[in-house]
């Protein structure tokens, strides 16, 4: 980035011989089973409540009553945590009406703006889908609770 000069700077020498001595004496982790056949049908599955809850966000703003019911949910995951987790967590915030809040081990706080719309069912049925598309075993245990 900074050119090839650089390169012959002590510090950035020195930093290139570290990095480079360190990826080869660190143990490598453990790589992560992904089935590339369920992947297409986790992004359809995102891509589609995106619409549907973009549309369902856009009624209730341009809804004179404002229909929300605000609130919070918790969710038990059976996730591990890593990669699983945080694609769970990151696409949970990326849907409209959902924000993932806090975690503490398995539980994770979602702010939902329709409590009355059952968001656990929405939330399992994401779950389900990252757990197949990681290849994790299936478990139906997950609740919602409000």
């Amino acid at each position: 980035m900074a050119g090839v000069d650089a390169l012959f700077e002590p510090l950035a020498l020195l930093a290139v011989l570290l990095a480079a001595g360190a990826s080869l004496l660190l143990p490598a982790g453990r790589p992560l089973p992904l089935r590339p056949a369920a992947i297409p049908g986790l992004l359809a599955h995102f891509l589609v409540r995106s619409f549907v809850g973009g549309l369902d966000v856009s009624r209730r703003a341009l809804d004179p009553q404002l229909p929300l019911q605000p609130g919070f949910i918790d969710y038990r995951s059976e996730l591990p945590h890593g990669p699983p987790l945080t694609l769970f967590m990151a696409t949970i915030s990326l849907l409209p009406g959902t924000l993932s809040v806090r975690l503490e081990g398995p539980l994770l706080t979602v702010h939902v703006l329709d409590l009355g719309a059952a968001p656990g069912d929405d939330l399992q049925q994401l779950e389900r889908r990252i757990r197949a598309a990681f290849a994790l075993p299936r478990d139906d245990r997950p609740q919602a609770r409000r």
